[in-house]
């Protein structure tokens, strides 16, 4: 929607600039904070238009610019002109769009012919779908709705961590240790306990992770066995985390993995090798990445087994020739920040300019007040548990305060999962987030149950009005 009080601001600018009005709407933005304006028009693209100074040309436009009812002020700030706006005429404009366009208000055509890309949630095969897998999966959710409402064609894909030494390590814990009456009973749960038994005796046994290794490779190599073993943990895995994305009304238009791109190393590796930045130190295959900042790119092990950040390439490289993408954004925790900057420099010097295009939308950890999380020491919280306590509790809750209430369950379960999106949600997305069930759950204050509150009160009103 673009606003009258928008189009009076480039209404002015297309009088003083010869560009048209359509590349001036996408300059307006907001200023830092609200005591400074409602809009603000930066001036540098438009200063050098006009071979003049930033903070010279606000200053003079501020003076220039007539005031009416609906803007009433204009301020030089530096290189910025921000605009103070009626507040009771945009609230009414608003208000009449919202009324009026209903589902389509915020719509927009920009992203039309355009595809992104969007990976999140990306869970690994064979453990537990734990509560720090949550942000990747809301936020990655979100963006994709945000984007196709702005006519994007989106493609969110679900890229599984279903390969690598971990497998060998399962595979050897499964051999020694596992029981196929618990793997048939609980799946997860006994492929968890198994992981975390193998950390627990590999400390006493070196040996355990060799035999990881050599199991792995077995794997990489098409080995019979190690693959029939992988496809059964990877199938019971699928099964449990599709009954969580259902929950959470999550989608995906491609799930894949680590695995699909397995073939295509030996490819990549020929292509980093003649890359004058790429040698072998100690066996392994690096590129050298001193001079951008980065320690090295560790391509291949010295026993020739692949890594995650190799597999990530030609991920990358299968991606663009798939789809020839506009954006690629990886939906990744705060802790991948060093492996994105190595991918994208190691794909850049590849020859991929495309690369530009692909930005690694990182956020913050999920903490608990009493507690760390680690899988390999079984101290995961499992976020099918997190979201059935949610629940619990708010049913409790309503159980207290409306006893009579119809349909408490689907009440309970709505309300529940709404608590910890709109939690999440209301954590800023780069900042560790500190799950707190008093603060999640306050039916006051900033927080889902109250704005679901409020709503409910809201469509009452409704419903009794004329």
């Amino acid at each position: 929607m673009r606003t009258t009080f928008k189009k009076e601001i480039v209404d002015f600018v297309s009088q003083q600039v010869t560009l048209p009005k359509t590349d001036l709407y996408p300059q307006i933005g907001m200023p830092p904070s609200l005591d400074q304006g409602d809009y603000s028009l930066p001036c540098f693209t438009l200063a050098e238009s006009l071979h003049q100074k930033p903070h010279e040309l606000a200053e003079q436009w501020a003076k220039r610019f007539p005031l009416s009812g609906r803007i009433q002020k204009v301020a030089a700030v530096g290189p910025y002109l921000n605009f103070f706006i009626n507040k009771e005429l945009y609230q009414d404009e608003i208000i009449s769009a919202i009324h009026n366009e209903e589902k389509q208000f915020g719509h927009s055509s920009e992203g039309t012919g355009k595809t992104i890309l969007i990976e999140y949630s990306s869970p690994n095969i064979a453990k537990p779908f734990h509560v720090g897998h949550l942000r990747t999966t809301l936020i990655g959710n979100a963006l994709k709705r945000i984007l196709q409402h702005c006519g994007y064609h989106c493609v969110g894909i679900n890229y599984l961590g279903d390969w690598g030494t971990q497998f060998g390590k399962l595979i050897v814990a499964f051999k020694k240790w596992g029981e196929e009456s618990s793997l048939k009973s609980d799946p997860i749960q006994h492929l968890n306990a198994l992981y975390v038994k193998f950390h627990a005796e590999a400390k006493k046994d070196a040996s355990l992770e060799d035999q990881a290794r050599a199991w792995f490779k077995k794997c990489e190599e098409d080995d019979p066995e190690a693959l029939k073993l992988w496809k059964r943990f990877k199938d019971v895995s699928l099964k449990e985390f599709d009954k969580i994305y259902k929950r959470l009304d999550v989608t995906f238009e491609e799930v894949s993995g680590e695995s699909a791109y397995n073939k295509k190393i030996p490819q990549i590796v020929s292509q980093i090798k003649k890359l004058p930045d790429s040698r072998i130190s100690e066996g392994a295959l690096i590129v050298d990445l001193e001079q951008w900042h980065m320690p090295p790119a560790l391509i291949l092990r010295k026993d020739g087994a692949s890594l995650y950040l190799s597999r990530d390439i030609a991920l990358l490289l299968d991606r663009y020739q798939r789809y020839k993408f506009h954006k690629m954004l990886y939906v990744v925790g705060d802790t991948q920040e060093l492996h994105f900057k190595q991918l994208f420099e190691v794909a850049r010097l590849m020859g991929a300019a495309y690369v530009k295009d692909c930005h690694h939308i990182t956020f913050g950890q999920v903490r608990f007040k009493d507690r760390q999380m680690s899988t390999r020491q079984g101290t995961a919280i499992l976020l099918e548990e997190v979201l059935d306590k949610s629940i619990a509790l708010i049913a409790q809750i309503i159980h207290e305060k409306n006893p009579s209430l119809k349909d408490k369950k689907q009440v309970a379960e709505k309300v529940g999962l709404g608590a910890i999106i709109f939690a999440d949600f209301g954590s800023r997305r780069k900042k560790n987030v500190i799950f707190d069930w008093d603060v999640i759950l306050n039916p006051d204050g900033d927080t889902g149950p109250y704005v679901m509150y409020t709503y409910a009160r809201a469509s009452s009103i409704l419903r009794k009005a004329p």
